[in-house]
């Protein structure tokens, strides 16, 4: 602040006054709100922040921005004006974000860090045999010249067009496909979807299909005299299992499949599942802290005895044995393995002296079974490399054990050294 004396004359008289002088003051940026961690998953690529989102400035002076990378390895950075380009490196982990906001003025600017983390991108699952997602730029039309592998047509009656990733039916709306080649949906004969915004006047929805004959399938397409009507609410998903339905239709075969909402009004649908995939009865992943020992404390739901021979621990979410280490399981309740009598499991670093793996069950009358619990008399023997996925399916080794009466079941290690499992999958449904 400063102060100006004044000094005024006159023919009479003089006198003294003072005046303030208030300087002008300009603020600096603020930061309005926090950016936190920011995660992306690995094979992003490339992904833009706008900083206007979170900085401003009361005068509204133009904004400059300094940004710089800790870890460039991670996530290298550009800016135009507000806007920072995040492009991924070859590393995962956690980058620190460091930016300077100047309004121009001398004196003028703020500092703040955040973190870029980039993760590892999960692995993939089982897919559906035929999958649509409606992932297309808004405004695609429904038609026959929709992007859509493994179908040679493809026609919505009425329209049908997609926003927001879902395609949206109006005016007795149908959605038809043919495909090529057919597909065969024996295995699971399940067609699921999602659909929501349902507005239709009369709420009812058909799904209806064909196979490769027409077999039994009037000339209206009406693909089973017994096709499901299905009431809606204004959302929900939609799954029917078609093996009851069949008739003598032939599932390895599915030719035609639509859907059609009866009345007017409109309706959105996404996720089209035929034969989606199969999902786990029993599921132990490891994803655990660090350390825990794999013992009858371990947390396992559906299960009343746990335990390893030998020493399991767990690390990095994979149960390591050593010492001819075997993993013991006791259902409860017993599991029914009969639809799908699969078990499945990932292992790796293997360093085992005899590379060998035995898998062996029973029942809940132990019929079969040894006391050494030898499950099967022709249970395998499994020479492992390294790593890989080993996957054995029991129907055609149970003998007289009751698949539908699963109680117990381990994995074996012979020979001593050391292996890491991960994903055990018992049964699926």
């Amino acid at each position: 602040m400063a102060l100006m004396m004044l000094l005024v004359f006159s023919c009479r008289e003089s006198f003294e006054e003072e005046f303030r002088v208030v300087p002008i003051v300009n603020n600096p940026p603020t930061l309005d709100r926090e950016i936190g961690t920011i995660e992306y998953i690995q094979g992003f690529e490339s992904e833009d922040l706008d900083l206007a989102r979170y900085v401003s400035d009361l005068e509204n002076d133009p904004i400059s921005y300094l940004v710089s990378s800790s870890d460039e390895s991670i996530v290298t950075v550009a800016t135009n004006g507000s806007l920072i380009t995040f492009t991924e490196g070859v590393a995962l982990g956690t980058s620190t974000i460091s930016v300077d906001a100047s309004d121009g003025n001398e004196g003028n600017d703020i500092a703040f860090t955040f973190e870029v983390e980039v993760i590892e991108a999960p692995a993939e699952g089982p897919k559906a045999l035929f999958y649509i997602d409606f992932d297309v730029p808004d405004g695609t039309a429904v038609d026959e010249n929709y992007p859509l592998e493994g179908v040679s047509l493809i026609d919505s009656y009425g329209t049908m067009t997609v926003f927001g990733g879902q395609a949206e039916f109006t005016d007795e709306g149908r959605f038809f496909l043919e495909f090529d080649p057919t597909l065969d949906i024996s295995a699971n004969p399940v067609i699921r979807f999602d659909y929501s915004n349902s507005i239709v006047t009369a709420d009812q929805l058909y799904v209806e299909i064909m196979d490769n004959t027409y077999e039994g399938f009037a000339d209206n397409l009406s693909a089973l005299a017994n096709a499901p009507t299905i009431e809606l609410g204004s959302s929900g998903t939609v799954e029917i299992d078609l093996s009851s339905l069949s008739g003598s239709m032939d599932l390895s075969n599915l030719l035609e499949f639509y859907i059609e909402i009866e009345g007017t009004g409109t309706m959105t649908i996404d996720n089209i599942e035929l034969a989606p995939p199969l999902e786990p009865l029993f599921i132990i992943d490891f994803e655990v802290d660090d350390g825990t020992a794999v013992d009858e404390s371990y947390p396992v739901e559906g299960v009343s005895v746990i335990d390893s021979y030998g020493s399991m621990t767990v690390f990095g979410g994979q149960a390591e044995f050593t010492d001819e280490g075997r993993f013991f399981l006791e259902f409860d309740p017993t599991l029914d393995i009969s639809a799908n009598p699969v078990i499945r499991f990932d292992y790796s670093n293997s360093i085992v002296t005899a590379d060998q793996l035995y898998v062996e069950i029973m029942d809940n009358t132990y019929e079969g079974f040894a006391d050494n619990l030898s499950a099967l008399a022709n249970a395998p023997t499994i020479e492992l490399g390294s790593s890989g996925t080993v996957e054995i399916d029991l129907s055609s080794l149970s003998g007289s054990m009751d698949l539908s009466n699963l109680l117990e079941f381990y994995i074996e290690i012979e020979g001593t050294g050391t292996m890491t499992i991960d994903n055990v999958v018992v049964g699926l449904k």
